[in-house]
């Protein structure tokens, strides 16, 4: 439903573009008059509120409003138009300031509200600026590109419109950067053909439908850093937008996080923030060969959906924090699933069986999954060599067509500096007081350095063993056996365990610790041991 609304609400857009290009539309009203700044640098009518003394900058001198005049046109290439806090208010026809084949124009400093085409409009212009601008309660757009590239649209805000900032038609290496897009019923829109565009560090929340969409062959542009959150979809590709970056953006608390949809292929997600989404965190119907990785998506009724998506990569993805599905897989096939952490998730994969990887082979792994409760004492292609190697010694079984082979026995990604415990086993669960028994523990270094610790083994909170200085080289395991001589100990039962000390650089100590079963010491000939 989301997506059907989307693209009525865009088509409609479109067709209201084309009818008002086709007839030409102009602004109304039987006195209002449009002020025009000509290309000889004289501006008509006499009287407007704007002036300029070197024809380059023109600072407004009141507001232009409606009913004497009906927006500004500037047809003077080269020029500054400062607004002076000034408001253009117009009457719900044509367009608040409008430049059509016109370059090197700034337009700043000023108040744009009341027009029924857009708040300012760039019809095949180029190298102009757009900044400090309030565009607000227009009809259609509050800031619309048309045809135009190398524009920048910054530090303004665009709210209460049906479409805060758009980019149409074959609009090309744009930046749109650090703007207020909200409370519209689009944020920012690329529609038709728009190449190559960046859309940075913007405010695209609480619109009523999506915050940032990419729209009809919307291809190459980088969206990057901007607040996607309480919108209807926070960023929106769809109808064969493809090859664009959308990367470290926060695209939380709306319907759905992230979509691609309907042949929107190659597009690279990365880094996002998708989480507390009603639906879906990350959602790709129709749409191939994409990259998904290191994105968060968390406490979403589904973390990632791929319905009739196939030949993508998850990878590096958290998938946690009590989704009720982790990912969900609908007639999606081949896709690369791996390096993510399931944790926690009510359901950590729902699949109609359609065949995917989940594994990078041996020794990149799979997926870390909260729920596996195999060990990691074991090595090798086979995981059958003596030794750990940070990764399951039995698969991870999703369904019958669906395995990871290689289950991670920590989140990813395992730091440069870390080091932790994988084994701890005592050689007996009674011994007689004063006698001895062994206690092997194994350590693994999952970091990238050759490193040293220190190892200490405790019976309870008293010391039985210290070894240090222990080297450890990368991705190895080893084996410390030492041996504990109960003598002087009470009839106790104790329990084993042993600890890492974090070697420096080390940020993930959950494992520097582990707790082996308990070992009861029991008395001689009824003589208590530490007697003997």
């Amino acid at each position: 439903m989301l997506r059907r609304t989307f693209s009525v609400v865009m088509i409609v857009l479109l067709c209201v573009s084309i009818i008002m290009l086709a007839f030409n539309i102009q602004p109304t009203g039987a006195d209002a008059q449009t002020i025009c700044i000509n290309a000889d640098g004289s501006i008509t009518p006499a009287g407007a509120p704007i002036g300029t003394s070197d024809n380059i900058t023109y600072a407004f001198t009141g507001n232009i409003s409606y009913p004497a005049y009906n927006g500004l046109a500037v047809l003077r290439n080269n020029t500054v138009i400062d607004g002076n806090g000034y408001t253009v208010q117009g009457n719900q026809s044509g367009s608040g300031i409008s430049l059509t084949d016109i370059s090197n124009v700034t337009i700043m400093n000023t108040n744009i509200e009341g027009f029924s085409w857009s708040g300012i409009w760039l019809d095949s212009s180029s190298n102009n600026r757009v900044t400090d601008i309030n565009a607000e309660n227009n009809n259609n757009c509050g800031i619309w590109l048309f045809s135009s590239s190398n524009n920048i649209v910054s530090g303004s805000n665009a709210t209460a419109n049906f479409c805060g900032i758009l980019l149409e038609g074959f609009s090309s290496n744009n930046t749109v950067t650090g703007n207020n897009a909200s409370a519209n019923v689009v944020g920012i829109s690329l529609v038709s053909h728009p190449n190559n565009n960046t859309v940075t560090g913007n405010n695209a929340s609480a619109n009523d439908q999506d915050g940032i969409s990419l729209f009809q062959w919307s291809n190459n542009n980088t969206v990057t850093g901007n607040n996607a959150s309480a919108n209807g979809a926070g960023i929106f590709l769809s109808f064969s937008s493809s090859n664009n970056t959308i990367t470290a953006n926060d695209a939380s608390a709306n319907v759905v996080g992230i979509g691609l949809f309907d042949s929107s292929d190659n597009n690279t997600v990365n880094g996002n923030n998708a989480a507390t989404n009603k639906d879906e965190g990350i959602h790709l119907e129709g749409s191939n060969n994409s990259s998904v990785s290191g994105n968060n998506a968390t406490a979403n009724v589904v973390g990632i959906q791929l319905d009739s998506s196939s030949s993508n990569s998850i990878i590096g993805d958290n998938i946690t924090a009590s989704n009720d599905t982790g990912i969900d897989l609908v007639s999606s096939f081949s896709n690369n699933i791996y390096h993510n952490n399931f944790i926690n998730n009510t359901h950590q994969v729902t699949s109609d069986g359609s065949p995917n990887t989940w594994d990078d082979g041996y020794p990149s792994g799979g997926n870390y999954w909260s729920d596996y409760n195999g060990t990691d004492m074991y090595s090798g292609p086979f995981q059958n060599q003596t030794g750990s190697d940070g990764i399951g010694d039995t698969p991870y079984i999703i369904d019958v067509n669906n395995t990871d082979h290689y289950p991670l026995m920590k989140p990813y990604p395992w730091g440069p500096h870390d080091i932790g415990i994988t084994n701890v086993a005592s050689s007996g669960t009674m011994v007689t007081g004063g006698s001895s028994l062994t206690i092997n523990v194994t350590v693994f270094n999952y970091g990238e350095y050759t490193e040293f610790f220190n190892l200490t083994v405790y019976a309870n909170a008293i010391t039985v063993s210290n070894v240090e200085n222990v080297s450890l080289g990368s991705r190895q395991s080893t084996t410390i056996t030492v041996t504990w001589d109960t003598k002087g100990f009470l009839p106790l039962e104790y329990t084993i365990s042993a600890y890492v000390t974090p070697i420096p650089g080390e940020t993930d100590m959950t494992d520097n610790t582990r707790v082996d079963s308990t070992v009861q010491i029991t008395s001689c000939g009824g003589r208590l041991p530490y007697l003997d």
